[in-house]
């Protein structure tokens, strides 16, 4: 018997009570759902801890009535810059100190930035695969190692500065 949009919501809700629910019928089928949850009680916790929440509140319906839900979760960013006083990025007030991001998101989906700046690594890596077909040498094969550990090198720095800084 598949479960009704409306059970899902109150289950939520029942749990997590000032939580922002949305859900969305997939199939058309009662039984394949997406369910996007704001709440302020996520503030601090890791996506696995947030779906952990979310999935107790169902209470052992995923897996039998409910067959499948696509989640979302996050922090309204009303509750992020409250935590972390105003919009300063380091503020260092979580669990995990002043050089990491808050678990939280304030955005749910990727931004435009995110993606063109994978885009642009991607065409890198692209570009030193055929700078290795076209040396294809012993002494290719360093240069083209050098190359992709030095683009390698960029990524993991900047993704570690943007982490920090948290641009968003």
């Amino acid at each position: 018997m598949p479960m009704d949009a409306r059970d899902i919501e109150s289950m939520i809700k029942a749990a997590i009570p000032d939580a922002e629910v949305t859900i969305r019928d997939l199939a058309g089928d009662g039984d394949h759902y997406a369910a996007t949850v704001i709440s302020a009680s996520f503030r601090g916790k890791s996506r696995v801890q947030q779906h952990q929440i979310v999935y107790q509140s169902l209470q052992g319906q995923m897996g039998g009535v409910l067959h499948a839900l696509a989640l979302q979760t996050g922090c309204r960013k009303a509750d992020l810059s409250g935590a972390r006083g105003g919009s300063m990025a380091m503020a260092g007030d979580d669990r995990r100190g002043a050089l990491f991001r808050h678990t939280c998101r304030t955005s749910i989906t990727a931004s435009l930035r995110r993606a063109v700046f994978r885009l642009v690594f991607v065409f890198a890596v692209t570009q030193i695969s055929h700078t290795l077909l076209g040396r294809f040498t012993p002494l290719g094969a360093l240069q083209t190692t050098m190359l992709f550990l030095g683009v390698w090198w960029v990524w993991v720095y900047t993704a570690w500065i943007t982490n920090w800084l948290n641009p968003n």
